[in-house]
């Protein structure tokens, strides 16, 4: 006969059958229904993680709810949302498409690529993209401004930054107050 594991009907903390209350809990990553002989599930890395209650797994933002949790297992299966999409909440039902030239960027947000500007934000991230004129660079992402290579520079192949022209060395670097580089011609 199994003594009743009071805590182990809590998720997250598992309960044992060797007829004592001890009681663990789930590590970082794991979650469990509780319960007698229960055991802790690794959430799928990368697309899952435990709820705070460590009660089920969760899918995370950058993926979308494919298949709900049974009543066995606290897995659900989670699909990532892909290059060109989004999902900004955990459990998303779905995944919101980026606008054209638009990419799913860092923080799940829906980005420009470098050497673009932002037309617009709104809660995913950017609405529209446009290259930047000639001569101008962007870093992209979230940036609404296409900057001017000054000083001897020009935009570097990414269009992301500017740089020294071919036969010029960097004397300065970009300071954190937005000062441009400058270079100086190599002898």
């Amino acid at each position: 006969m199994k003594n009743f594991d009071f805590f182990g009907f809590l998720g997250g903390i598992v309960g044992g059958n060797t007829g004592s209350a001890t009681c663990k809990p789930c590590g970082a990553w794991e979650a469990s229904k509780g319960g007698l002989d229960a055991e802790c599930e690794l959430c799928v890395p990368l697309l899952s993680a435990p709820n705070s209650q460590q009660t089920s797994c969760e899918c995370l933002p950058g993926t979308y709810v494919s298949a709900e949790t049974s009543s066995t297992s606290v897995q659900r299966a989670c699909t990532s949302c892909g290059p060109n999409a989004v999902s900004t909440t955990r459990n998303a039902a779905s995944c919101v498409a980026c606008p054209a030239g638009a990419i799913a960027g860092k923080n799940n947000l829906c980005s420009c690529p470098t050497g673009f500007k932002a037309t617009g934000i709104n809660t995913v991230g950017v609405t529209g993209c446009t290259k930047c004129a000639e001569g101008t660079v962007s870093p992209g992402g979230l940036s609404d401004t296409c900057n001017t290579c000054t000083g001897g520079t020009i935009p570097m192949e990414a269009g992301d930054f500017c740089g020294c022209q071919p036969g010029s060395r960097m004397e300065t670097r970009l300071a954190a107050d937005g000062e441009p580089i400058t270079c100086t011609a190599c002898q």
